[in-house]
């Protein structure tokens, strides 16, 4: 702080008879402009290339910066001068070989594989593995085709632990059961009273304790994360149970496979509700960032849920599915959890089966470049990734 006190930093009657020099300040923005040049200048590896673009010059009428013509004594001029290029790629190429460096692998001639990465024609994959193809090709290829990335980290323990105590909450099967309604006359009678599942509060978090599993580190974290383990059930136990409708939940983890002409998709429905109408519901749990509402309508996983229950026998046997949905169970919005859906039509499972031979047809021509327009703020191959560098790199 220049205000005086005990401990200034300054003598504020140094700066007393300074003035404002016009010349001296632009003396001095140009010494800075200069340092900025030369350390630039200077962190090359191999070449340093200066260019100007002189029709935009004697529009603007301005002249070539002083920097160039105090360096141009120790550069060497460029062999070719005025050349016109019909793309972007030839410029791009025109770079390249002026730069000394050898074209990027992308700029290969296309070659045919003698040994096909998918020699039946199919993929064995899962509804999650195949999903990451509509938003990046070369995500998926990277992901699911040579596994370079196995998930890991204190995000997916915990989210792990959430799916085991949500699936055992709900499950059907297991639930512990509490008599409910007047039963003392039932028992005299000899008649079995009436139960329902336990979905107290109680239970839940005791469940988030005996479900809990070592893996998130470092060790410092651990804490936080049963914090937020308690916080959100708490949370999820006042939105689903305490002010949602009853549900009758069918199943829990309910694993599905089915062939699809020369593929094989696979996957696990978290948890299978029938609605008050008979229609089905299926649930995915979710406890990373919530997606948009126009991605979730589109998101080949969902749909692929609904598909699963036409193609797989027992699972059709509990009837048609009517909301297929994502629910975060950490997220809230406007004291509601935040969800996700994909509206389900008559066409949509004959409109998912076209999706994934689209999708299974690219893959078996190994088309995985990459997509202009994914979304990667969260993807795990930026390091080895042409689209995050703006150049090709090595894999």
């Amino acid at each position: 702080s220049l205000m005086r006190s005990r401990y200034e930093l300054f003598d504020r009657d140094d700066f007393a008879h300074r003035t404002l020099d016009e010349a001296d300040r632009a003396r001095r923005a140009l010494e800075e402009e200069r340092r900025l040049f030369y350390v630039a200048a200077t962190r090359t590896r191999s070449r340093l290339h200066l260019t100007a673009t002189e029709e935009s010059r004697e529009e603007a009428g301005r002249a070539l910066s002083r920097f160039y013509t105090e360096a141009e004594g120790h550069l060497d001029s460029a062999q070719d001068g005025g050349v016109e290029f019909a793309s972007a790629d030839e410029a791009i190429a025109a770079l390249r070989r002026a730069g000394g460096r050898p074209p990027g692998w992308r700029a290969s001639p296309v070659t045919v594989n003698e040994s096909p990465m998918l020699p039946t024609g199919g993929l064995y994959t899962s509804a999650s593995g195949l999903d990451p193809y509509d938003n990046c090709p070369l995500q998926f290829f990277y992901g699911s085709m040579l596994e370079l990335v196995r998930p890991q980290g204190a995000a997916l323990v915990f989210g792990g632990i959430v799916h085991d105590v949500l699936e055992e909450f709900h499950n059907p099967a297991q639930a512990p059961v509490r008599e409910s309604g007047p039963v003392e006359g039932l028992r005299r009678n000899g008649e079995v009273p009436p139960t329902k599942p336990d979905l107290s509060l109680g239970r839940l978090l005791a469940l988030g304790r005996e479900k809990w599993r070592p893996g998130i580190t470092p060790a410092s974290l651990e804490d936080e994360y049963r914090r937020r383990l308690d916080r959100m059930l708490r949370e999820y136990h006042r939105c689903e149970i305490e002010e949602g409708p009853d549900v009758d939940v069918l199943a829990v983890e309910r694993y599905f496979r089915f062939k699809l002409e020369a593929s094989t998709i696979s996957g696990r429905i978290d948890r299978i509700d029938r609605l008050d109408s008979g229609l089905l519901r299926l649930v995915d749990y979710k406890t990373g960032k919530a997606m948009s509402e126009k991605k979730a309508a589109e998101d080949l996983q969902l749909a692929l849920y609904a598909l699963a229950c036409v193609e797989v026998k027992e699972l059709a046997a509990f009837g048609e599915v009517g909301e297929i949905e994502y629910v975060y169970a950490e997220k809230l919005a406007r004291g509601k959890l935040i969800r996700r859906s994909q509206p389900v039509t008559a066409e949509l499972a004959e409109l998912t089966r076209d999706r994934v031979r689209n999708v299974i047809t690219k893959v078996v021509a190994e088309e995985f470049d990459f997509s202009p327009e994914a979304e990667c703020k969260f993807c795990d191959f930026k390091p080895i990734c042409p689209r995050h560098h703006g150049r090709d790199v090595p894999v």
